[in-house]
């Protein structure tokens, strides 16, 4: 989704609420996917694993190099206003995380087990998306943002 948000012309006006349920990169940030290094390779405790995956990111990144640049002001300003990541954790369903975490406005969904995030913070979910059309996603996020400072 980020890539579209850098690479297709009027994409960022048009997307008016981005949700991620646990979102994250395999390496890198969000907005800015990273291919493993050999150094990563090394250090990990499960060498052959980051071997793999360097080799599917680097052929990720053939198709989708935009997914592995640097985001413009443009998209970071356009994610933190229009998305939300509900994230893994013990507090309940909504509860701030963290007001920016790679971008996004990030709240709790309600699970402490990534496969089950989806699930559990589905109401949350469409609830926010909810207000994308009528252009309350940015109002949200900076109330919900406010309340970290």
């Amino acid at each position: 989704m980020v890539s579209l948000l850098k690479t297709e012309e009027g994409a960022l006006s048009r997307i008016k609420a981005l949700v991620l349920t646990d979102g994250g990169a395999f390496m890198g940030e969000l907005c800015q996917e990273a291919i493993p290094s050999e150094d990563d390779v090394k250090r990990s405790m499960k060498p052959e694993a980051v071997a793999n995956l360097r080799i599917e990111m680097e052929a990720v990144a053939k198709f989708v190099p935009a997914a592995f640049e640097p985001p413009s002001a443009e998209v970071l300003a356009c994610v933190a206003a229009v998305g939300r990541n509900f994230v893994s954790s013990e507090l309940p369903l909504g509860s701030v995380v963290g007001a920016d975490i790679q971008g996004f406005a990030s709240v709790s969904s309600g699970h402490t087990s990534h496969p089950s995030t989806t699930h559990a913070a589905t109401e949350a979910v469409f609830e926010f998306l909810r207000l994308g059309p009528d252009g309350a996603t940015a109002k949200a996020n900076d109330e919900l943002r406010a309340t970290c400072a």
